[in-house]
């Protein structure tokens, strides 16, 4: 009798969520589009923008036209999909992390927390 050996192969997707609302302004879009370079790169997760159905096209062409698109799969209505969250500060929804923008005084910190 032979014996067969079975292999499980588990691909885990680690997803980076990031309201929307920190890439308006005064949040800094060279330090959006840098966080999101560092958590694709770097830590290999994929980075989402949650944001409010009518705000989606919004979003997209303003984080397009100033380069800040590059590293974003998708942007996503809140609350479908799960992961390492950073939200707006004052939203109320659940965050492992808040902040009120992303500036040059709290990049440090965005930074370690993706580590």
């Amino acid at each position: 009798m032979s014996k067969v050996k079975l292999f499980f192969c588990v691909n885990l997707i680690v997803l980076l969520l990031i309201d929307g609302l920190l890439t308006e302004p005064p949040s800094e879009t060279t330090l959006f589009r840098d966080v999101t370079l560092y958590a694709t790169v770097f830590k290999d997760m994929d980075v989402l923008i949650e944001a409010d159905p009518s705000m989606k096209d919004l979003y997209y062409h303003w984080l397009k036209s100033r380069g800040a698109f590059d590293f974003v799969q998708d942007i996503v209505d809140y609350n479908i999909e799960h992961g390492v969250s950073i939200r707006y500060k004052f939203c109320g929804k659940r965050a492992n992390m808040k902040v009120r923008y992303l500036g040059y005084h709290n990049f440090h910190k965005v930074i370690n927390f993706i580590k």
